[in-house]
């Protein structure tokens, strides 16, 4: 299974259908947060006509809005505190970013552990907005961490497969956290994303780089 792993659009709808030219032969799009920036909810069928016919799933980032959550709900490619199954791997999901920071959807980090120690085993890829804290892929201007310290120790604990992560637009790097690898995906408004490459028992795992040149 080839999946598309993008984040951080913001609107970027070119950039979007250069990089998914790029993509062809992948069958699920797996969109890592901040599709826009403080919306608007009509760019997400946009977003989702360029990906089609691959099977979507994705979280918000802190730049959405909660209109926007809302209406991904509606179109079913949510997996906001939630997971969905396909090709026979499970797929969880925790979106936004961290309350008293920058965004309109922000949530405390106690919440995001609540809501993924119900729902994430050692089965799963594990989709969220924020990178893991004190990482290659938290690392802001490279001077600052920014990530979820919630999101690190849902990693450490539950042990998924694979997680997948964006916000840091520069940080594109891989990193393994314990038994999982954890992978920022980049940012579409930036020119780049990914291919992940896996087996249906996520036990052979290739990454491959793409951007805009």
């Amino acid at each position: 299974m080839e999946i598309f792993a993008l984040s951080d659009i913001h609107n970027s709808i070119e950039n979007l259908k250069a990089l998914e030219k790029k993509a062809k032969k992948t069958q699920i799009a797996i969109i890592c947060g901040d599709l826009t920036t403080l919306g608007p909810k009509e760019n997400i069928p946009k977003i989702a006509k360029i990906l089609q016919p691959r099977k979507i799933l994705a979280v918000p980032g802190n730049m959405d809005s909660n209109e926007v959550l809302e209406k991904m709900k509606d179109m079913n490619i949510s997996i906001h505190c939630n997971c969905k199954r396909l090709n026979g791997i499970e797929f969880c999901g925790f979106g936004g970013g961290l309350k008293g920071r920058a965004g309109l959807l922000t949530f405390p980090e106690k919440e995001i552990i609540q809501c993924l120690n119900k729902i994430v085993s050692s089965k799963s890829v594990l989709i969220t907005h924020l990178p893991p804290f004190n990482s290659k892929l938290d690392l802001a201007q490279n001077t600052t961490h920014i990530g979820s310290s919630a999101v690190r120790k849902i990693i450490e604990e539950k042990k998924p497969a694979l997680h997948l992560c964006g916000h840091v637009h520069e940080a594109l790097n891989e990193e393994k956290i314990g038994e999982t690898l954890s992978v920022n995906v980049g940012s579409v408004k930036e020119g780049t994303a990914a291919i992940i490459k896996l087996s249906n028992k996520t036990n052979q795992i290739r990454i491959k780089r793409i951007e805009l040149k």
